[in-house]
């Protein structure tokens, strides 16, 4: 249901009614875009039929439907409908940020605008295809639409909340989204993302799921947007309705911290799946060890609130003590555990590490160790990073160190440690940095030119020099050293790759190797020659008005997977004339047209032209 309901919105966009080329976003016709999103080119003459793309062999999009094609700085993007006054497609992944030019051909014309490529450019799809209004939202695990309830039975597990699944564009390359839902009264809340991306099915689609809070129960229109990165979008709206009173129950127990010192103070907090009814909901609170830990029996939430804070005392115990604490209502049980440490026994106050090599760290108590000391438990969360499994702080001490060790790593790594005691953590983050840097300039390039590959160490290099192995993907097309030295005491070498021109363009993989450590970089090269015309002929040259020649243009190289496109012209249209555009297929060096001739009341000698971008030819043909 979700995709038939994207797909009519999509290609129903309503037409511009200016007839300059414009490009803006498929979601809210705003005129900010980017890479991979979906957008809506609008002007005259932009196709000669109707119709929508059919997937290839591949299960990919076309970059031509029926002679009409779209480029941004040059490269193609992928089409999903084309009319005569408007084109979807999706703009191609790897368009620079910046003013793009957009250019769109046609069997009948080619026009030209320009598009403001960001980064992100976040927008959201609403049911009417303007960006306003009912958006495009439907309940996650059901795809039922609004109006939503807090809750979904149908979520598996004791997690009922309800999940939202809301359709955009431009929002797959931001490294971090937030959703915010505000009402008409100016009541405003963050809706949790649990994934951010693009859509499984879609091209171009962009796909956001939000977690409802128990907040936002009843509140009828909510107005919508997500910040991608540092940019809002468009904000349209959902429906929330209000969830029965028989369903409003108990869903977390929470305390303020999982450790405590008794007498110190520590809180409970019981919380609902939504506001509580008229009266108010009745929570029963118990205690595993009543003498050590005491807390109300019973605790009401009031109407109107989701939640409530409940105050614990803890008495001291013989020894550190687990208490669990439970909360019920209406059949629900949650359940937490306390522990509860004698106020005379140091707890761990914080694990730090220095840089270095090895790093040292330092764990430290709140008082001095008793008896035979105390022994805190160290953990790394990464395999680079490795510690003890303890650390024993000494009888009359604060404090302990360790060594931690690293192992080369190819990129940073921020590995984390824990430090543990008695129920306490506390962890310490340690970043670990390449051993070395590999960097390619520049990273596209004509082949038959040479790129210049820098290997930067993270240390100087030792006694004998830093022996650097150096491999490519492709040695027909990218061929580097076998190998480079980093000479004693410096940092950095400089090697050359030496490339050759491909059939078409290539990407090649270049990787160096360091005591075990590899880093790969991409290099594309480019053909270069592929778009240039070797040659222009008419056969036969000579011919009586009335009758067709064939014109045969040839490339320089074959034509890369999209194809290459020549403009064809005569000089002299009344009396030859040729179609305005003649395309060589993917991997082939030639395309034959037709040039058509009319009777002439004397000799005529007409010349043909052939273009494709900075590169033309020219042919005569002789009409008797």
């Amino acid at each position: 249901m979700a995709k038939v309901i994207l797909l009519i919105i999509f290609c129903l966009l309503p037409a511009a009614a200016q007839n300059q080329i414009s490009v803006v976003s498929a979601a809210n016709y705003q005129s900010i875009l980017s890479p991979g999103s979906l957008a809506a080119v609008f002007g005259t003459s932009l196709s000669t039929v109707t119709q929508s793309a059919q997937l290839d062999s591949s299960g990919q999009l076309p970059a031509q439907i029926e002679g009409t094609s779209v480029t941004f700085n040059g490269q193609a993007a992928a089409l999903i409908y084309v009319s005569p006054r408007q084109i979807n497609l999706v703009i191609p992944d790897g368009v620079q940020t910046g003013t793009a030019t957009v250019r769109a051909v046609s069997p009948v014309a080619a026009v030209q605008g320009t598009a403001d490529i960001r980064k992100i450019s976040p927008s959201l799809f609403s049911s009417n295809g303007a960006g306003t209004g009912p958006g495009s939202i439907l309940n996650a695990v059901t795809y039922a639409p609004d109006p939503f309830l807090v809750e979904t039975p149908e979520n598996s597990g004791d997690d009922k909340r309800t999940r939202l699944a809301v359709y955009g564009t431009g929002i797959r390359l931001a490294a971090k989204v937030n959703a915010q839902g505000r009402t008409d009264t100016g009541k405003t809340f963050d809706l949790p993302v649990e994934f951010a991306g693009p859509a499984p099915g879609f091209f171009g689609l962009d796909q956001v799921n939000l977690v409802i809070p128990a907040e936002a129960d009843g509140l009828g229109i909510v107005h919508l947007s997500v910040t991608a990165d540092t940019v809002t979008s468009n904000a349209v709206d959902f429906t929330m309705a209000s969830l029965p009173a028989s369903r409003i129950g108990l869903t977390t127990f929470t305390l303020s911290s999982s450790t405590v010192a008794a007498g110190d103070p520590v809180s409970a907090t019981v919380t609902l799946n939504a506001p509580a009814p008229s009266g108010g909901i009745l929570i029963q609170l118990s205690s595993s060890s009543v003498n050590t830990v005491r807390i109300p029996a019973f605790v009401t939430i009031p109407a109107k609130e989701i939640s409530v804070n409940v105050p614990i005392q803890t008495t001291t115990p013989a020894a550190a003590l687990d208490v669990q604490i439970t909360a019920s209502a209406a059949g629900i049980s949650r359940s937490a555990t306390l522990r509860v440490n004698r106020p005379d026994v140091p707890s761990l106050l914080s694990v730090s590490v220095s840089n270095g090599t090895p790093f040292t760290g330092t764990v430290t108590l709140s008082g001095n160790a008793q008896g035979a000391g105390v022994t805190v438990t160290l953990q790394s969360d990464n395999a680079a990073l490795q510690v003890p499994a303890t650390v024993t702080i000494p009888f009359g001490q604060t404090t302990a160190t360790f060594t931690a060790s690293n192992s080369p790593v190819g990129e940073t790594v921020v590995a984390t440690i824990t430090a543990s005691l008695e129920g306490v953590t506390k962890t310490a983050s340690v970043t670990l940095n390449p051993l070395f840097l590999l960097t390619l300039t520049p990273d596209t390039i004509t082949g038959g030119s040479d790129a210049t590959g820098k290997v930067t160490l993270n240390d100087a290099a030792p006694i004998g020099g830093a022996n650097i192995q150096l491999q490519s993907s492709d040695v027909t097309t990218a061929r580097p050293p076998a190998s480079l030295n980093i000479a004693p005491n410096l940092l950095s070498a400089q090697f050359t790759i030496q490339t050759t021109p491909p059939v078409s363009d290539r990407a090649v993989s270049i990787t160096a190797t360091y005591r075990g450590v590899s880093q790969t970089k991409p290099l594309t090269v480019t053909s270069g020659l592929q778009g240039a015309i070797s040659s222009l002929a008419i056969s036969p040259a000579t011919v009586k008005g009335g009758t067709t020649a064939t014109g045969t243009v040839t490339m320089a190289r074959p034509a890369g997977p999209s194809g290459v496109r020549v403009s064809l012209s005569s000089d002299t249209v009344i009396a030859a004339s040729v179609d305005m555009f003649v395309t060589v297929p993917s991997g082939q060096t030639s395309a034959t047209f037709s040039v058509r001739t009319s009777p002439v009341a004397s000799q005529r000698i007409v010349t043909i032209t052939a273009a494709a971008g900075d590169s033309s030819k020219a042919a005569t043909l002789t009409i008797n």
